[in-house]
Parts: structure tokens; sequence; C-alpha cells
């Protein structure tokens, strides 16, 4: 039987990502500075945050809120204070947003035939994007949870599902969205969810790993 732990958005992930804590020890959310995809603003694990007093993070964290979302491995992404991810109960999956103050659940969209939730949403503007583990992407407004559109990878662009499912965290590029799909990747606008084209046509995507990676190409 596969196991599946209990995804749980508790006071690490809040201390770590979503808040700077200042140099008086209160606790600032900022809408410049965000945590908006897999890894970070620049996907390197690197917060270009600043101001903040790593000793106020000394000893066990304090504990803000902690809520019991499902279960899944979808990681948070955040922007001011509106925090973002995926999780699934029994065979529904949801797109969720709470507030990073207090954990309160904001808006939830919902979805049927969820496989396992693995992939991180991404934050672009006004939209957050999500990708299920069936191959679903959906474009939601980031204030409000409402679906701007959806494209079934499988279905409408013959794209194999995976045999561990789709994983891959989806990444914005200009007006595209890179996603980790056929052999080298795949490519979709942005405002419409339609295809655009291998990404083998352009050359932004590389893959070492799960996720599409945007090389930084020095010119010649």
């Amino acid at each position: 039987m596969k196991h599946e732990s209990n995804f749980f958005l508790i006071a690490f992930y809040v201390a770590v990502l979503v808040l700077t804590v200042n140099t008086h020890g209160s606790y600032l959310f900022s809408d410049d500075l965000g945590w908006p995809r897999w890894r970070g603003p620049n996907g390197d694990g690197i917060s270009q945050e600043t101001d903040w007093n790593p000793e106020a993070l000394n000893g066990e964290p304090k504990v803000l809120w902690k809520a019991d979302i499902g279960k899944g491995h979808s990681n948070v992404v955040f922007r001011g204070n509106h925090l973002y991810t995926m999780t699934r109960k029994h065979t529904g999956g949801s797109i969720i947003c709470l507030n990073a103050e207090t954990g309160k659940e904001q808006w939830r969209y919902t979805y049927d035939n969820a496989s396992d939730v693995q992939a991180t949403p991404v934050i672009d503007g006004k939209f957050v994007y999500a990708l299920s583990g069936r191959g679903t992407v959906f474009c939601l407004n980031a204030q409000n949870g409402k679906l701007r559109w959806q494209k079934d990878l499988v279905q409408e662009y013959s794209v194999v599902q995976p045999s561990y499912y789709f994983a891959g965290s989806p990444v914005i590029e200009g007006d595209l969205l890179l996603l980790t799909a056929k052999t080298s990747g795949i490519a979709l606008d942005k405002k419409t969810g339609e295809w655009f084209g291998p990404a083998r046509n352009r050359p932004l995507i590389s893959r070492p790993g799960p996720h599409p990676v945007v090389p930084t190409i020095p010119p010649r």
C-alpha cells in the first residue's frame, strides 16, 4: 500500500518562506518579495529578502498557526499575505488559498479524479497556475479562485501520462507556461492555455530533473 503522509502547513514554512522577520522581531508581509514558484523567485532556493534578523529564529520556531488541509506533496507559494498550494482528500483534488497571517482558508477550487498531488503552483501577476497529477492545467484568479481556463494535456494535446503521474511544477517564462511533458517539455500560452509547441522549438528549457529550468544564456 502506497504511503501518503498528511500535509500540514506549519510554522516552519510560515517563518522561513512567508514571513520577513525584521530587526525588531516582528513579522512583515511584502508584495514585492515573495515565493511565487517552486524553489523561489529564481528557482534556486534563495530568498531575495534582506531586512530580517536571523537571531529571531534562534531556538524552536514559534508556531503561528497550522492547518490540516489534506494529503499531497505540493509545496507552498505565496505573495503578500496569500499562500497557495494543492491537496487531495479522497478522490477530489483542490487548489487552495490561505491567509498567510492566520492560516484561514480564503478560497478553494476543487476538481474530480485527483491522483497524487505532486506539483507546486506558480503565481504570475493576477493569476495562479496549477497542474494536477493526471495532467489538467488550471489558470485561476489569484484573488478569488475563479477559473480563467483549464486544459487537459492528455485529452486535448495527446500528452502521455507518466506512470508516476505529472509531478513537474509549472514555470512561467514571458508569455509562456512551461511544463515537463513529452520528451523535451511543452509550452502553452499562459493567457489562453493554447498549445504553443514543444519547448525544443524555443531554446528556453533544459530538463536536468522533474521541473522546468530556464537557463540564463549570455549574449554572443
